[in-house]
């Protein structure tokens, strides 16, 4: 099929910059790599600056980036964010072509194509590396392929905001190759229709359809049997080594389980219409049906404001279980916004007289400025566990908002099933806490991370790094955990050897892997340092790829802004929004906005 035919067009027969998107990726065990490519078309009579802000997991670390161009393929190179915005600049000044990617928040990017001249084609294909984690017998393989509409002021540049269209249908093609321990595992895609062909060596998963829109999250979920899944693997970092360590623990004898004071936050906003707050209804169903006697627990739904079942919290005694019951059918997507930081402060209060109140919240977790959320939650002590809902949640706020409070998230799409998730994390909530978490490495470690472990549940898989003056490791990683009834755990695995046939002086995927989860911890000159010695796309650095074109062949004015807009998420609630966004004067319209030059050089 040619480009042309390709090309995405909205029902209205509108034509967009970005016409294809492929992605394409290979497992190896537990270690994904993922290739996207995307093309983008001028179909006008003017340069133009195509400007793309699109989702990738929470964990994807990227690893290359190239630019197909007017017959030349050019190599990205990872630099400073302020070098690699002025020199993009100075690139469109001067007539040039330039092609920017960077990170606007965890798990957002913005692709910049500036220059791209009549009738001019330019595919971008970028790899990022997966590491994946069992949870108990399963796992997910999640590739988020659209941004749903938040709530809220937007904390990003204007040409970096999200707009969404009724109309546009952007496409992608999908080949997932599965080679290794999980060749023989049982594949299934809530999220969509799939192809699946076995051979003696790899898996294959292709979409049923040629292209699918793009507007839900790829879910693919593995099942395996029971088998030993924890692992260390060993990369080359130039003449020294990196090693990457798994562990899914499992705690024999913890057979008490713990009575729970809970608060329950159910996202009523309007966002959550349809297919979410169905889900949001199967998980309180769920949570009601799984408290005993012992727990104690209130319900509080918010949108704009908040609705409480309680001020405090109830015991679990068949008059309070009948009144919760008729608090969770009167709940609906009518409360308005997603004011989802004064609910949980209300959550708080209502735990301020338990010393070990959990939070359980359900949301889709539309909103702008989540950060904010995450850090006053920190410092409230309370766990919260989280249950992402919906076709295109955001990954970043309800894992981050999780993890940082020692919590856990699970995600959960359409067709997936919730109140497997909601036992789950009611098991999680039961067992005694890890007082302690440690892990041991071989004599020569350094620059382990995370520096501290966070949260351990049972079957959960956590991940722990180190780095060798060394090329190869003989030894093993110990995962020691030590419970809040004094009892202790230890798992050990085997450092496995340096993976692949790379020379000495290359850093290998794994090594750039370790380097990404320790630049997580790290700030200022140091962090841009480890960024640009490993390519790293970061808050302090930017991808970017200079064009340069002969004096015939330069722009000769300042390219046009064109936007990529959103393909709205399948069962999204909050369509009357979209609406009245769309119902803009024509002085506004897209056409008539400044460039990313001159929105850049005014900010």
């Amino acid at each position: 099929m040619s480009i042309m035919a390709q090309v995405l067009t909205g029902t209205n027969g509108e034509r967009v910059a970005l016409s294809n998107v492929a992605i394409s990726a290979t497992l190896q065990d537990l270690l994904a790599e993922i290739t996207v490519s995307q093309t983008y078309h001028n179909h006008e009579n003017g340069n133009i600056e195509a400007v793309y802000t699109f989702p990738l997991p929470l964990d994807a670390v990227l690893l290359d980036l190239q630019v197909e161009l007017a017959g030349r393929i050019l190599k990205g190179v990872v630099v400073k964010k302020a070098t690699a915005e002025e020199r993009y600049e100075e690139a469109i000044e001067d007539g040039d072509s330039a092609v920017m990617l960077e990170e606007i928040e965890p798990g957002l990017y913005t692709m910049n194509v500036g220059n791209l001249m009549p009738n001019e084609q330019a595919t971008i294909t970028f790899t990022y590396a997966m590491l994946y984690h069992w949870v108990g017998d399963r796992l997910r393989i999640f590739l988020p392929t659209t941004i749903a509409p938040r709530y809220g002021h937007s904390p990003h540049q204007p040409h970096q905001e999200s707009e969404h269209s009724l109309t546009v249908e952007n496409k992608f093609t999908l080949d997932l190759r599965i080679s290794g321990g999980l060749r023989e595992a049982q594949f299934s895609s809530p999220s969509h229709e799939v192809h699946l062909t076995r051979s003696e060596d790899e898996a294959v998963i292709s979409l049923h359809q040629e292209r699918a829109v793009m507007d839900r999250d790829f879910i693919l979920n593995v099942k395996a049997p029971p088998a030993k899944r924890s692992f260390a693997i060993c990369g080359m970092d130039g003449n020294d080594s990196a090693v990457v360590a798994g562990f899914q623990p499992f705690f024999p004898g913890l057979q008490q389980p713990r009575p729970l004071d809970l608060v329950v936050l159910i996202d009523c906003s309007g966002s959550m219409g349809g297919d979410s707050m169905d889900q949001a209804k199967q998980a309180l169903d769920g949570m009601i049906d799984a408290l005993q006697s012992e727990d104690k627990v209130t319900l509080i739904a918010f949108g704009s404001t908040t609705r409480s079942l309680s001020k405090d919290l109830l015991a679990c005694n068949k008059k309070n279980l009948a009144k919760m019951k008729r608090f969770a059918t009167k709940l609906d997507a009518n409360m308005g916004g997603t004011e989802i930081g004064g609910a949980l402060r209300k959550a708080y209060m209502a735990a301020r007289d338990s010393q070990h109140t959990d939070i359980f919240l359900v949301t889709d977790g539309e909103v702008g400025q989540w950060q904010e959320v995450v850090e006053e939650a920190k410092d409230s002590g309370n766990r919260i566990f989280t249950v992402g809902v919906g076709s295109a949640v955001s990954e970043a706020f309800v894992r981050e908002l999780a993890s940082k409070t020692g919590g856990h998230c699970e995600l959960v799409s359409p067709r997936e099933g919730m109140v497997d998730r909601v036992i789950r994390h009611f098991e999680r909530m039961r067992t005694p806490r890890a007082k302690q978490v440690r892990v041991h490495w071989p004599e020569g470690a350094f620059g382990m991370a995370p520096s501290k472990q966070g949260a351990v549940f049972e079957g959960d898989m956590i991940v722990s790094t180190a780095q060798f003056k060394q090329a190869s490791i003989d030894g093993t990683v110990d995962l020691e955990v030590e419970t809040e009834t004094g009892e202790v755990f230890h798992q050990e695995v085997q450092i496995g050897p340096a993976s692949g046939t790379e020379k000495p002086t290359r850093l290998s995927t794994v090594a750039r892997v370790v380097a990404a989860l320790r630049l997580k911890e790290l700030e200022g000159a140091s962090a841009t340092e480890t960024a640009e010695r490993y390519q790293l796309i970061s808050p302090s650095t930017n991808w970017l790829v200079v064009a340069e074109r002969s004096p015939d062949e330069k722009a000769q004015k300042i390219p046009a802004l064109r936007k990529v807009p959103q393909t709205l998420a399948a069962g999204w609630g909050g369509l009357g929004i979209i609406a009245a966004k769309m119902c803009v004067s024509s002085s506004e319209s897209i056409s008539a906005r400044s460039s990313v030059h001159d929105i850049m050089c005014e900010s």
